[in-house]
């Protein structure tokens, strides 16, 4: 593990999921642009941050951009330290009470850190620090982590699927751009020629830019 991921690990174990998510949020926003489409979260106590509703490659993508958006949701993944998962633990045991005998604490324990290994941090200890009246079993907090584990699975699968933009894919949507702006720039030569002074203006602007990649 290296200091990138243990930096990472500390801060997770000290946020709630809506926290993180919403900082999520803002680095993918910052990263890939306005394609992160994002919903509002609240509680009882309120308006609490926002979660990544939709995500959709943006045009251009880099290899640089794909990199720092795997890179942010790989981090957010991270599973939260065995010391912490045991602390969390031995404060919800003294906080709750034991359905039955069973496992001792220490073998329940090994159970919870072996399980929560693959739960992000802050979404496992978020669960762990949920107030109840009876001891959880391992199978209650994996419930409670599922939903918001999954969904980080999944925004990180789709951004893995993504293409790099490539000089056809740029070319394309060039001509593309180029052949609707010529068109309005006709629709409105007689109706609104101020108008089709623009279109013309900005097909010309699209024309010179596919010379410069012919040149290229």
């Amino acid at each position: 593990m290296n200091e990138l991921q243990k930096t990472a690990i500390k801060k997770l174990e000290l946020l709630t999921p809506t926290e993180t998510e919403d900082r999520l949020v803002a680095s993918l926003g910052v990263i890939l642009g306005d394609c992160v489409k994002s919903n509002s979260v609240f509680s009882k106590k309120g308006f609490e941050g926002v979660s990544i509703a939709n995500l959709e490659r943006p045009k251009g993508l880099t290899e640089e951009q794909k990199e720092k958006a795997v890179t942010a949701l790989e981090l957010s993944l991270l599973p939260a330290s065995k010391e912490s998962i045991l602390t969390a633990l031995k404060e919800l045991s003294v906080m709750t009470v034991t359905k039955e005998e069973g496992l001792s604490f220490a073998e329940s324990a090994e159970s919870f850190v072996k399980k929560l290994s693959f739960i992000p941090a802050d979404i496992a200890l978020d669960a762990l620090r949920e107030t109840r009246k009876w001891f959880p079993s391992v199978g209650e907090i994996l419930e409670v982590c599922e939903d918001r584990t999954k969904s980080r699975q999944r925004i990180l699968t789709t951004i893995k699927t993504w293409e790099v933009w490539s000089d056809d894919e740029e070319k394309y949507e060039l001509k593309k751009a180029y052949a609707d702006y010529k068109f309005y720039s006709k629709h409105y030569s007689r109706s609104d020629p101020d108008r089709a002074k623009k279109f013309k203006q900005a097909a010309d602007r699209v024309a010179k830019k596919l010379e410069e990649n012919e040149d290229d």
